[in-house]
């Protein structure tokens, strides 16, 4: 879904996927890391039978499941393009999060 180097994508995730994971991350430093719940509501697509569109369109928090307008993301597969035009940093997502909005 994304790759970047390593204090990049761990510093800037642009994925909704890649924040997910990163936000499931306990922290030993802290007595009350742990979520609660998931992360991402639902369950993981079957990897045998993927959705049309995007894989994680259906647990998406920037997808057609919270914003029914993006309909792109549950028909076409996103490709790998550069994030901000770094050649590094590539996100496979229709609507890549903003900085602004990051952690």
């Amino acid at each position: 879904m994304e790759t970047a180097p390593t204090e990049t994508l761990l510093r800037h995730p642009r994925h909704p996927y890649t924040q997910a994971l990163l936000a499931s991350v306990p922290c030993l430093r802290s007595p009350r890391r742990m979520p609660d719940e998931p992360t991402l509501p639902g369950e993981a697509a079957d990897p045998h039978f993927p959705p049309p569109g995007c894989r994680f369109h259906p647990r998406c928090p920037v997808g057609p499941r919270r914003l029914p307008e993006r309909t792109l993301c549950s028909t076409a597969a996103p490709g790998q393009t550069p994030v901000e035009h770094d050649e590094l940093h590539r996100v496979a997502c229709h609507f890549p999060v903003p900085n602004s909005r990051l952690r």
